[in-house]
C-alpha cells in the first residue's frame, strides 16, 4: 500500500494491493487501475468528478483537491465550500471519512463517486464496490460488485463522521474482504 502525491504535483494517488486510484488536482477522477492486468476501469465517459456537494436544486462538483498526510482539502468552486476528509489506505480498500464541512447551504456531499466501465469491471480480476461504514452514510448501490462506487451524507445527520469503504480486490475475494470490512 502507498499514497502520494504524483511527481507532476497535479494528482493524488492512492494505492492498495489491488488498485491504483488517481484523483486529479482539479478535483476530476483520472484513474482506477486493477494493478494485476493494469486495466484502467474508470469510465473516463462519464466524466464524474471525485466529489460534490448540492444546495438546494444546484450540484457543484470538486473544482480542487490537494492533501496533506492523510487528510485531503475539497474545495467545490462556485459553492463556496470546502469539505475536509480522512482516508485510511487498507490492503484491499480505501477508507474515506468526512471531517468537516466549511460552508453555508449544503444539503448533499458526494464525498466519493467512481463511476467504472462495464465491460471493464466486470471480468474475472476485478470487482468493486462502496460500503457505508455507519449510519450517516449513504450507499445507493447494494453491496456487491457495482460498476458505480459512491457515497453521500445529509446535515440531518452530520456530515462530521460520515465513511465509506471502496473496495477493490480480485472477484474471489469480494465477499471476505466485504466481512472483514464490515466487522
Amino acid at each position: 500500500m502507498s499514497d502520494s502525491t504524483s511527481g507532476d504535483g497535479q494528482s493524488i494517488e492512492l494505492e492498495t494491493k489491488h488498485c491504483r486510484y488517481v484523483i486529479g488536482a482539479d478535483g476530476a477522477n483520472l484513474h482506477f487501475i486493477d494493478r494485476n492486468t493494469r486495466v484502467d476501469c474508470l469510465d473516463a465517459e462519464a466524466a464524474a468528478p471525485f466529489a460534490r456537494v448540492k444546495k438546494g436544486d444546484r450540484e457543484w462538483p470538486s473544482s480542487a483537491v490537494s492533501r496533506e498526510g492523510d487528510a485531503l482539502s475539497v474545495e467545490f468552486g462556485g459553492a463556496d465550500v470546502t469539505v475536509t476528509m480522512r482516508v485510511e489506505l487498507h490492503d484491499s480498500h480505501f477508507v474515506f471519512e468526512v471531517l468537516s464541512c466549511a460552508g453555508d447551504g449544503v444539503d448533499e456531499i458526494t464525498f466519493v463517486d467512481v463511476p467504472l466501465a462495464a465491460d471493464r469491471a466486470d471480468g474475472d480480476s476485478l470487482a468493486a464496490c462502496a460500503l457505508a461504514l455507519n449510519l450517516q452514510t449513504n450507499v445507493a448501490e447494494l453491496p456487491g460488485a457495482n460498476v458505480r462506487l459512491r457515497a453521500m451524507c445529509y446535515p440531518r445527520f452530520g456530515f462530521a463522521g460520515a465513511r465509506a469503504a471502496v473496495i477493490a480486490c480480485p472477484r474471489d475475494e469480494l465477499r471476505a474482504v466485504m466481512q472483514e470490512v464490515v466487522s
